[in-house]
């Protein structure tokens, strides 16, 4: 979810706020700040529960796509050696493993949450990846050295579709004005 919010501010300039989809399912109304949104965005993981808040809220939102080369080769990678992932929630690590955990052999994939995983024990040479917002709480300088920096999440198609909404109400408050 951080990396999809840094996303939007650093690239689109959006301000963003993270929201907990279970939470939001969970409440009686849509919370204030939701009601004013200009947009809600989430992951096609999600999209279902996501479009039923929209709804609520009357408000518009997108379900965006991820960029699938990542995905692919860690599952090319899986076939020949452990790769490492390192998060902060279990429910990210619930994600990852659904995704990869079909295509990993027994070399495998391994998720490890910050704190409660023993991320010191990594080998100094498995492909190691750290969500952005595992990186900002690890302590383990070392590990993040070695690491590549994070790459842009958004798919080709939602980066063209987000641009789209930001140009179109853009012209639409142009045309707005007397």
């Amino acid at each position: 979810m951080l990396s999809l919010c840094d996303e939007m501010e650093s690239d689109y300039g959006f301000e963003t706020a993270r929201a907990d989809v279970d939470e939001l399912l969970a409440e009686a109304s849509p919370r204030a700040d939701l009601s004013r949104a200009d947009l809600i965005v989430t992951t096609q993981f999600h999209s279902g529960e996501v479009q039923e808040i929209a709804v609520r809220a009357g408000r518009p939102w997108i379900a965006v796509s991820l960029r699938t080369d990542i995905y692919s080769e860690i599952a090319r990678m899986l076939d020949s050696t452990a790769i490492y992932f390192i998060v902060t929630d279990d429910r990210h690590a619930l994600k990852l493993d659904r995704i990869f955990r079909p295509v990993a052999s027994a070399h495998g994939f391994r998720a490890l949450v910050i704190g409660r995983g023993d991320i010191d024990r990594i080998p100094e040479s498995a492909p190691t990846y750290i969500s952005r917002a595992a990186r900002a709480r690890l302590t383990n300088r070392r590990l993040l050295a070695r690491v590549m920096p994070e790459a842009r999440t958004f798919s080709l198609a939602s980066q063209r579709q987000i641009l789209t909404l930001v140009v179109g109400a853009n012209m639409a408050t142009i045309e707005e004005e007397p």
